[in-house]
This record gives C-alpha cells, sequence and structure tokens, in this order.
C-alpha cells in the first residue's frame, strides 16, 4: 500500500518540469523548476546593454514626406526668410508614422468575344489563355486564405468575414477549402524536393506529436535541419515509419528524444536529447531515499554541461577545449548511473539502467560539427503543429492532411531561411497557373 501511494503521489508531480508534458499541461499550482544560483545582477536590461529601436524607414520608402520650419528664432525673435530657411546646414528630426491605405481589390475580367463566320454562320468563342485560372480568385489572394487558416489559425467563417470586412470580397465557406486545395497542390513539387533534402543531410533532428484524422490516431512527424523543416502525417508511430521518413539510405547524425522509436539508430550517428534525460533526473530527484540524492548529482552534472556548452557557442572555449572539460563530467555521470541502477527503487533502476544502456549517444555533440545537445530545435518546431491541432482537432480526411503537411513545411522553412512565405505560396501558385516550373524551398547554394 505504502508503494501505491508513492506511485500515485508521483502522478500527481508530474509535469513538464519531469517529463515530456508540453508546459501548457501544467497546472497553475505546479512547482517550478529548481532555481539555478543566482548571478547577483538586477532583473532587466544590464549596464551597457545595448537598446533595441525601431529602425526608420530609408528615405526612398517614405510616401508622403512633411517638411517644418520655424518662422522666428527662439531666441532673438528674427523672423526668418525663406532663403535663410532651407540651408542645408543641419539635418532634420525625422519623425515617421506608418499608415495604411484603404484596400480596393484588382478586379481583372477576362471577356470571351464570340464571332459569327459570315460564310457559314458558325459562332466561335475562343478559349482562355492557359495561364488565366479557371477559379475566382487570383494567385495572392487564393495564398493569402491558405495563409490565414494554415498560419494564422483563423477558421474558414473568420476567414470568410475578415476578406469580406477589409477586402470587400465576397468567398464561401467551400471557396476557401478549394483555395486551399489548390496551395496544396501546388506546394506539393516543393514539399518532396524539401523531404528528399532531409533524408541527405548530415545532421538531421527528428520529433513527433500526436494528431487525429477523421477520429483516428495518427501522428504529425517533424525532421529538421537549420534551414529546412519537413511535416508529415501518418497513422503508425514505430521504428519502421521513422525509417521511411529519413530514407533507408540515410547516413547522417540523428537527434531525438529517448523514445525507443528510434532505437534503430547506431551510437555514433545519434544525439539523445540531454534535455529529456535532464527531465528524468528531475523526477528520480523528487524521490525519496537515495533516489533523491542520485538525482541531485546528475542534475548538478547536467547543469555542468550545460554551462560548458554555453561557453562553447560563446566562443570561450574551442571544440578541443570542450573534449577536455567533458572527461571528467562524463566520468562522473557514468558512476551515477550505475548508483541508480543499484539504488532499491525499481523506477529509479530502469530509468539508470535505460540511460546507461545508451550512454554513448549522450555525447555526440562533443565530436561532432552542427549537433546540438538537445532536441530543442524539432520541439519547437512541432508548436506550430500543436496549436493547429487544438483549434481544428485534426484533418476530417486524407487531402486536409496534406494540406498540414506542406503548409506547416512551407511556413517552418521560410521562417528558417528569412524568407517571406507570402510571396513563396504566390508564386508556388502562379507556376501551377502557369505550367511554370515551382519555386523551391531549398537555400541557394552560395
Amino acid at each position: 500500500m505504502q508503494a501505491r501511494i508513492e506511485d500515485l503521489e508521483e502522478q500527481l508531480k508530474t509535469n513538464s518540469s519531469n517529463s515530456s508534458r508540453p508546459p501548457s499541461s501544467d497546472s497553475p499550482w505546479a512547482p517550478r523548476k529548481r532555481k539555478k544560483k543566482s548571478s547577483g545582477r538586477h532583473r532587466g536590461g544590464q549596464k551597457g546593454h545595448k537598446g533595441n529601436y525601431r529602425k526608420l524607414f530609408p528615405e526612398e520608402k517614405v510616401t508622403t514626406p512633411h517638411d517644418y520650419y520655424p518662422n522666428d528664432c527662439e531666441n532673438c525673435g528674427h523672423h526668418f526668410k525663406e532663403g535663410e530657411k532651407k540651408k542645408d546646414k543641419f539635418s532634420p528630426s525625422r519623425h515617421q508614422i506608418v499608415e495604411i491605405p484603404r484596400i480596393e481589390p484588382e478586379i481583372h475580367e477576362h471577356r470571351q468575344h464570340s464571332v459569327e463566320c459570315p460564310i457559314c454562320g458558325h459562332v466561335t468563342t475562343p478559349m482562355l489563355p492557359e495561364d488565366v485560372p479557371s477559379g475566382a480568385f487570383g494567385p495572392r489572394l487564393a495564398s493569402l486564405a491558405a495563409l490565414l487558416t494554415g498560419r494564422f489559425r483563423i477558421s474558414r467563417r473568420d476567414v470568410e468575414e475578415l476578406l469580406s470586412n477589409v477586402l470587400g470580397i465576397q468567398i464561401s465557406l467551400g471557396g476557401i477549402k478549394r483555395v486551399e486545395e489548390l496551395v496544396s497542390k501546388s506546394l506539393k513539387p516543393a514539399f518532396e524536393e524539401a523531404a528528399e533534402e532531409i533524408q541527405k543531410s548530415r545532421v538531421v533532428n527528428m520529433d513527433e506529436t500526436g494528431w487525429k484524422e477523421q477520429n483516428q490516431r495518427c501522428n504529425l512527424w517533424n525532421a529538421n535541419t537549420p534551414s529546412i523543416a519537413v511535416y508529415w502525417i501518418t497513422i503508425n508511430k514505430d521504428r519502421a515509419t521513422a525509417q521511411k521518413i529519413l530514407g533507408k539510405d540515410f547516413n547522417g547524425i540523428l537527434g531525438t528524444d529517448r523514445a525507443p522509436t528510434y532505437f534503430f539508430q547506431s551510437m555514433r550517428k545519434w544525439q539523445m536529447c540531454l534535455a529529456h534525460i535532464e527531465r528524468n533526473c528531475e523526477k528520480i530527484f523528487e524521490r525519496s531515499g537515495f533516489s533523491k540524492e542520485i538525482g541531485k548529482k546528475a542534475l548538478d552534472e547536467f547543469e555542468r554541461v550545460f554551462d560548458l556548452w554555453g561557453s562553447f557557442k560563446d566562443g570561450e572555449i574551442d571544440r578541443d577545449g570542450m573534449k577536455q572539460r567533458i572527461v571528467p563530467i562524463r566520468a562522473r555521470m557514468g558512476k551515477i548511473l550505475k548508483e541508480g541502477s543499484e539504488c532499491g527503487n525499481s523506477k529509479t533502476e530502469n530509468t539508470c539502467k535505460g540511460i546507461n544502456a545508451h550512454f554513448q549517444a549522450l555525447w555526440t555533440f562533443v565530436r561532432e560539427d552542427g549537433v546540438e545537445p538537445t532536441n530543442n530545435s524539432s520541439e519547437r518546431a512541432l508548436r506550430s503543429g500543436v496549436r493547429w491541432r487544438r483549434v481544428s482537432f485534426g484533418t476530417q480526411s486524407s487531402s486536409g492532411s496534406r494540406f498540414v503537411e506542406r503548409m506547416l513545411t512551407t511556413i517552418e522553412t521560410c521562417r528558417r531561411q528569412g524568407r517571406n512565405v507570402l510571396d513563396f505560396l504566390t508564386d508556388s501558385v502562379s507556376a501551377l497557373f502557369q505550367g511554370k516550373s515551382p519555386p523551391s524551398l531549398l537555400p541557394k547554394r552560395e
């Protein structure tokens, strides 16, 4: 009974700081993470901190300039003549106000005039040019509607109202759905190209979360590099699916969490997320007895690891320096895991044994360039998918899932590359209408 009570109390204490649960699932009274040592500095910007201010638009961007000159000298009262006012001795003080004009849509009307033949009396009507859309909406309007639903999580009904009030354009809910299908079709080549690029990448981070399609449990996967992020929705969440996403010839380094889904990866080409393991150690620390001591030791070592990684990222030490300093930390961590594997608490023992079984995969970031010690890039990339899921409760069809995959891929990849996503969507739809090669999501090669 005592063991059962402890197990139930541990379940009540489970939150984002000691498990893989998202922070949004925490209750308001959930305990905060362990406080780090105080730096002794006050809150807010530090002395010498360079402030951030809104930059002025360059003069060539100014559409309506207004110039003001004083009429009289504020010191002696001298009345300035026109020639005295406009001497270019001082630069003017500039104050800019940004405003948007009333948006009026452009209406392009394509008129097909019929002509009757004077010989045979047959009436001939010309065909529209191939690049004229068959629907009622142009590439940029179609892209904007898809962006509102796919990026800004606005419901179709709200998009219908927004376009009516802001642009004066009437569109039905069914019309918005057809626009989404059109944009999804235009993004298919870029999506497939990006997926192939992931399979050829040297370092890839990967993660997954739950999804729902027609009330069926599915999974939303993300695989990413610093410049590309690709999403897939699948029914299964297993090793075979993960290997299929990466491709049978994948030979890169994989960064993931500690899920058994990724146990197919060899130790030397796998970086297990240290942030996840730190949360496991946080849960060990919250237990009683010897487990608490084991958790405290492990958390202290992780704090040293992340401090060392921060020094490396800031350029304070080089890679050789990091390799040297990680040696004693690694040795102590191995000893702690061994002690935890024999501590007498079955849960702590299982956790420590599991981590120790993949001990080599904890340190890949030390020797390999471009490898991060955490899988934060994947977790951040999945947040947009999680928000979409919460608003829409998933998708209702296979075509809807493909729209989610391609839109999330385009949005996140453009964000990572600093590209304008609306321009990319517009170019994709225009290429589809005109029968031209679609734009690529791959970064430009130098």
